[in-house]
């Protein structure tokens, strides 16, 4: 698909621009270029795809942008030796920490959980 055809589908030029970045990179941007992301989600997705991160864990429109930021880096920087495990630990309506490879990561989205908890479901992940 060429940068025309994504103009036509009506994304905005920030989002354009992210799709360039991600072309001109050889990535395969079809994940990340979908009118429910954001610039600022496509770019976290974009850069984790650049790290050879597996962003389908957190490329979800309902993820914010800071937190798909810090669920990158986490992972980024997890210990591969370790099994992958995710927990959840919630208190009323927040979650208060995840657990991703044995790396905690923050959250006071519940959306964050359900939705990540369900990526990992999906790829076969335990919980």
């Amino acid at each position: 698909m060429k940068l025309d055809d994504y103009q036509q589908r009506g994304f905005v030029s920030y989002q354009i621009h992210q799709i360039k970045l991600g072309l001109d990179a050889g990535l395969d941007v079809t994940i990340y270029a979908k009118n429910e992301f954001d610039w600022t989600q496509m770019e976290q997705i974009r850069l984790g795809l650049t790290e050879g991160i597996d962003v389908s864990i957190y490329a979800l429109p309902n993820i914010p942008a800071a937190e798909m930021e810090h669920i990158r880096e986490k992972i980024r920087y997890k210990n591969e030796d370790n099994p992958t495990t995710i927990t959840t630990i919630i208190k009323g309506s927040k979650a208060k920490i995840i657990s991703f490879n044995n790396v905690n990561i923050h959250s006071g989205c519940t959306t964050l959980v359900y939705a990540l908890a369900k990526k990992c479901n999906e790829l076969g992940y335990k919980a």
